[in-house]
């Protein structure tokens, strides 16, 4: 058998960009990109610009809006700004999200946007996630926008997990079909939540411990829980069948479903833009500020 000189380098302090801090006295792990964030505010010159209190007002845009010009790195702001959505900064996803969908043709508008999102940014280049560990539930909230791409009249769904009472998974993404209703797109974004959720559920029993069944969904469309329970009709039918295993996870009580009205919806951020309270309200229970650690609970664990 070969064996390998190692050196032991002691607690981890950063990973591909991502600080990590631990703390053992208190059990919790703090990670944040407040180094990477500052760079690319350095980068484009946004260090110095006012902070806005929202990284994005409307998706409206003016289709007349004059092209960008191509010496402006519209992409290259994308690209670090999705490093950081998809890393620490899920107050930053769907923004980012929406934005670069327009990587081939920007406008001028486009660009006007995006640098709001870098203004958003820098009054919150403190933001991070905080892990403690106290519980092992895992706490699912959907959400979906429907019809919200003016282009081809998809939906936005949106998607948080919670394991162990701290947030693991977050997602933001245009639907790959065209629902016809509310209830279609609240239901399809279920669907899409459940596979996260059954992955994150079976990856923690191999690696971990096992996490208590069923798991709890939260959606806010009453009319998508009762289908999800088989009380279908005929205006349902169309459905693609994919999305229907959600019936016989309930079934087997994998999982839960339980209605939370719109303004506890913590998935509702990565669906649209929200006004100021609203947003702030949804950001502070999903992020902390890594210098004040009090965290806003949105729904009773």
């Amino acid at each position: 058998m070969s064996k390998f000189e190692i050196h032991d380098l002691g607690e981890p302090k950063s990973y591909l960009g991502i600080q990590v801090n631990y703390n053992p006295n208190e059990c919790t792990l703090k990670l944040h990109q407040t180094q990477y964030a500052q760079t690319i505010l350095d980068r484009f010159r946004m260090s110095h610009s006012k902070p806005t209190a929202t990284p994005l007002v409307t998706t409206k845009t003016d289709p007349k809006n004059p092209k960008l010009n191509s010496d402006i790195p519209y992409r290259s702001i994308v690209v670090s700004l999705m490093y950081l959505a998809n890393g620490t900064h899920p107050d930053l996803t769907f923004a980012v999200n929406y934005l670069s969908h327009f990587q081939r043709k920007p406008t001028e508008e486009h660009y006007r946007m995006l640098k709001q999102i870098l203004r958003y940014l820098n009054g919150t280049v403190n933001k991070g996630l905080v892990y403690h560990g106290k519980t092992n539930v895992m706490i699912v909230h959907t959400d979906a926008d429907f019809a919200s791409d003016v282009t081809d009249c998809k939906s936005t769904s949106g998607i948080v997990i919670h394991l162990y009472g701290d947030l693991i998974v977050w997602s933001s993404h245009k639907q790959d079909c065209t629902t016809l209703s509310t209830t279609e797109a609240e239901y399809v974004a279920i669907s899409e939540g459940l596979c996260d959720a059954k992955f994150v559920y079976g990856l923690t029993n191999d690696l971990l411990e096992n996490v208590p069944r069923p798991i709890t969904l939260f959606e806010d469309n009453v009319s998508a829980i009762c289908l999800a329970k088989k009380q279908e009709n005929k205006k349902t039918k169309h459905f693609d069948v994919k999305y229907h295993f959600i019936c016989s996870e309930v079934e087997c009580k994998f999982v839960t479903l339980k209605y939370t009205p719109s303004v506890n919806q913590l998935a509702d951020i990565l669906t649209k833009p929200l006004g100021k309270m609203a947003f702030q309200k949804f950001r502070d229970a999903l992020v902390t500020n890594i210098r004040n650690e009090k965290r806003l609970r949105m729904a009773k664990y």
